[in-house]
């Protein structure tokens, strides 16, 4: 009885083109290819429609961003400011690598941080004039700041993204996600190419914050300096033990899991 409801199912999915025995993937829609998965379901994204609302978001992000920023007097770089630019870049990176992977799970969270930065930012006024054109020195030292913060929040997200990934195999939940969610080994790979570039750029960061900023630990700074330097070692050690040792799997997964989400805290003063 088994085999006869078997081979009936097959042959209705066959016949209603929506299972596909060469390549072994679900179709459940006319032509797929334009659509992705859901998270958790069979719901198809449309890929167009949410790209095109992210450019036009990343637009209007970036106009009253500007507004808030460029004052008549010099640049406003307030703690909120300088919290909505970095929502900004991080969502405008998720959005260019949202084309060539799927990362549907952490979109929703970037977004939504960044909209709430930007309100914040819009509605709740604060001032911190700062003058960059006269010392371009500082500028891209802030600049090298605001880049190394982002991408290493980028890699933080790609490690939720990625433990959250690890769970549900281990609690024996893989049938409950879409199959078509990126690979657990494709999503490492890209979590410590990642980390490799934001610990690059945190150390020209810190590079630059010693040869460009006076008095870097002096009282009021000293914080700042120390933070950036602890998240340095936090994250050398642990490209260090990714790279060094990854025959030992298991361990070294246990590290990247749990070692970006906690040093992620020790770079806030990055970007202040």
């Amino acid at each position: 009885m088994q085999g006869i409801i078997r081979a009936l199912s097959n042959r209705f999915f066959r016949k209603n083109g929506q299972f596909n025995r060469n390549c072994g993937r679900h179709t459940l829609w006319p032509g797929h290819r334009n659509y992705h998965p859901g998270l958790v379901n069979q719901v198809g994204i449309r890929t167009k429609t949410v790209l095109v609302s992210a450019v036009l978001a990343l637009t209007f992000h970036a106009v009253l961003l500007s507004d808030l920023i460029f004052s008549g007097t010099g640049q406003n770089l307030s703690i909120l400011n300088v919290a909505s630019l970095i929502s900004f870049i991080i969502s405008l990176f998720m959005s260019v690598a949202m084309v060539k992977t799927r990362i549907w799970f952490l979109l929703p969270v970037v977004y939504s941080f960044a909209a709430i930065n930007l309100s914040a930012a819009a509605f709740v006024p604060t001032a911190f004039i700062t003058h960059l054109e006269h010392n371009p020195k500082l500028l891209i030292h802030i600049s090298l700041a605001l880049f190394s913060y982002s991408t290493l929040s980028i890699g933080a997200l790609y490690a939720l993204q990625l433990a959250w990934l690890d769970h549900k195999l281990k609690n024996k939940k893989a049938l409950t996600i879409n199959p078509n969610l990126p690979p657990l080994m494709m999503v490492e790979r890209q979590l410590f190419n990642i980390i490799l570039i934001g610990t690059g750029l945190l150390t020209a960061t810190l590079i630059t914050g010693f040869v460009f900023v006076q008095d870097m630990f002096a009282q009021g700074k000293a914080h700042k300096g120390i933070l950036s330097l602890m998240a340095w070692i936090v994250y050398s050690v642990l490209l260090w033990g990714h790279y060094q040792k990854a025959g030992a799997a298991k361990k070294s997964h246990g590290l990247q899991s749990r070692a970006p989400h906690f040093s992620r805290s020790l770079t806030l003063a990055v970007a202040l």
